[in-house]
């Protein structure tokens, strides 16, 4: 139950960005523009992504031992960071991009 706020606020992004993602294209192509982002988001999120923390772990069990898989989570995390700025820095041009 500790869990259940923080990952809910971890999720939060989704709805707004499948809903920019629908708006910013002809109502004729929203279905394919939603699909590609759908599919980009799983193949890099939860097919690379986890791959990259399971390896950057083995990178650093020489350094922190038992506790790489730790750092390598915590060194994941900072593409929240820049996934922020970058929705930031998008945000100027939505309003003029919006269909």
């Amino acid at each position: 139950m500790i869990f259940v706020i923080p990952v809910a606020l971890g999720l939060v992004w989704l709805g707004p960005t499948i809903s920019a993602v629908q708006h910013l294209v002809p109502p004729n192509m929203r279905a394919l523009a939603s699909a590609i982002f759908l599919f980009i988001n799983n193949l890099i999120g939860l097919g690379l992504g986890t791959v990259i923390i399971g390896a950057l772990s083995d990178a650093l069990t020489a350094r922190f031992g038992a506790e790489s898989l730790r750092y390598a989570i915590l060194a994941g995390t900072s593409f929240y960071l820049l996934s922020a700025t970058l929705f930031a820095l998008s945000s100027r041009r939505l309003e003029r991009d919006w269909e």
